[in-house]
């Protein structure tokens, strides 16, 4: 019994794959229910460095695509301000294209109370879909909202045939 639980430790320390491991921890498993707790207790406790070494390389792993995301914010809010600055809409670099979008409209209830009926629901909140029409027609903001425009963005789209 001790070589086999040796050859399955050292199956998890060369790291083997969950399969070969679980095969060889169930055939070291005791039948009766006591000694299988004592047994599991045990590799539990044998496993244990290895599992903390998981959690540290996962939280390394996490940081790095931390560190990535924020890269490609910074790459791609570089490549919409030249974008904008220079008043490009697209390029197409051969291997995918960059549009430039404007930024989405929305439009949020400031102040209900001002809100007038024309752009009210029954429920008493703002209908921002009619106050946006209301807006694109005549350039005004109804009483009682706010609008925001978006930050301009880009779409990037890679061709199907870049080989």
């Amino acid at each position: 019994m001790d070589e086999a639980r040796k050859k399955l430790m050292d199956a998890i320390e060369a790291r083997e794959d969950d399969a070969t491991v679980r095969s060889m921890a169930l055939a070291l498993a005791p039948r009766k229910p006591a000694e299988q707790i004592t047994a599991l207790l045990e590799m539990e406790d044998a496993c244990g460095p290895r599992y903390a070494e998981l959690e540290r390389e996962a939280r390394m792993v996490a940081n790095e695509l931390a560190k990535l995301d924020a890269s490609k914010a910074a790459i791609r809010n570089i490549i919409t301000q030249t974008m904008v600055d220079r008043g490009i809409k697209k390029v197409d670099t051969g291997y995918c294209t960059v549009s430039l979008s404007q930024g989405r409209e929305s439009m949020k209830v400031a102040d209900i109370d001002q809100v007038t009926d024309e752009f009210a629901r029954m429920k008493r909140e703002g209908d921002r879909t009619k106050a946006m029409a209301h807006l694109r027609e005549t350039g005004v903001v109804p009483s009682g909202f706010d609008f925001h425009r978006g930050d301009p963005y880009i779409t990037v789209r890679a061709k199907k045939n870049i080989r």
